[in-house]
């Protein structure tokens, strides 16, 4: 018998839980134990934090442009040699020169392409006094979902030991003009915000860690996520949040023989054609007409806590006595 009407978000996101990959992690209304809280950055730059709203992703790479250097660093150079150097040296002829061309210059250009037209689309805007999420589309364009209905999954797999994944509703409006039997076939989960701030952000306790950044941030504000030297190691640094990893002198080596400095020069100035709606700049500005807006913060359970022990979670009740939970 065929299920009537497209599915709805809970059924969506039942496919994520039935996903090997993900795992769900507590919500918006469970908080860490505080005793456990602990955070590392640096806000200080307010066009990224401030009282309003959170733009993580400003000024930052695309995430996962390392692939770009990986594959123009080995697949198109070293492709790119070994044609020349069998053409000229080895004597092979064009037409060998011409077969490793076609197997080592198109896939990293078309890799490229791809990253060109998705960094334009924008990042994400976490409005703590609208208590929304503005998702960006494209320049000009974004979709807005509450806060409260964001839903965190930690997933694992080949290219992560552990990354925070916050899914949110699709707005009714979207898949409209699709058929209900064709939405079931394709749209399998619901939209997928990648949450990850810093690139310290993996495994089961830094994505934990992360999501507790952002309910805090948007429960309490800003001074509720200010970093604390006394809770952290003393080899861990308190810098502004970045995604790629520090380069030491032979990853620069690399990544300037990859042509890693011109492809973010492309890609970063491709990035500033993005700009926001301006009924998302009104939402975000200072003293904005929120009427009509549920602006109240989510407030967290007060009998339960949860406590991040590797890829385990521990609940414990107010006294940090330890409780079964489901």
């Amino acid at each position: 018998m065929s299920q009537a009407g497209k599915p709805t978000y809970e059924e969506l996101l039942d496919n994520v839980r039935h996903n090997s990959e993900y795992t769900e992690l507590p919500g918006v209304e469970i908080a860490m134990w505080p005793e456990d809280v602990a955070f590392y950055d640096d806000l200080s730059n307010q066009e990224r934090f401030n009282e309003r709203f959170l733009e993580p992703e400003k000024g930052q790479p695309l995430g996962g442009s390392y692939i770009l250097y990986l594959l123009f660093g080995s697949w198109h150079n070293i492709g790119l040699f070994v044609a020349f150097y069998s053409l000229i040296v080895d004597g092979a002829g064009w037409g060998k020169f011409f077969l490793i061309l076609v197997f080592s210059v198109p896939f990293p250009w078309l890799v490229f392409t791809l990253f060109w037209f998705a960094s334009s689309w924008g990042g994400v805007r976490f409005n703590r006094q609208a208590q929304l999420v503005h998702i960006g589309q494209g320049p000009g364009k974004a979709r807005t979902v509450a806060w409260r209905d964001a839903v965190p999954f930690l997933r694992t797999g080949i290219d992560t030991s552990g990354k925070l994944d916050i899914f949110v509703p699709f707005a009714p409006e979207e898949f409209e003009g699709m058929s209900d039997e064709r939405f079931r076939r394709t749209i399998k989960k619901p939209r997928v915000i990648n949450a990850t701030l810093d690139f310290r952000d993996h495994g089961p306790e830094g994505s934990m860690h992360r999501f507790e950044f952002y309910r805090r941030y948007m429960e309490q504000g800003l001074d509720a996520v200010q970093p604390d030297p006394e809770k952290l190691p003393s080899d861990l640094e308190i810098r502004e949040p970045h995604l790629p990893m520090s380069r030491g002198p032979v990853l620069k080596v690399l990544h300037f023989l990859a042509g890693g400095p011109l492809f973010d020069w492309v890609l970063n100035k491709r990035a500033e054609k993005f700009y926001w709606p301006e009924e998302v700049e009104r939402l975000c500005a200072p003293e904005a007409d929120l009427s009509g807006i549920d602006t109240s913060p989510v407030k967290p359970r007060t009998d339960l806590y949860y406590r991040a022990r590797g890829a385990h979670i521990d609940f414990v009740d107010a006294e940090g006595k330890p409780v079964s939970w489901n």
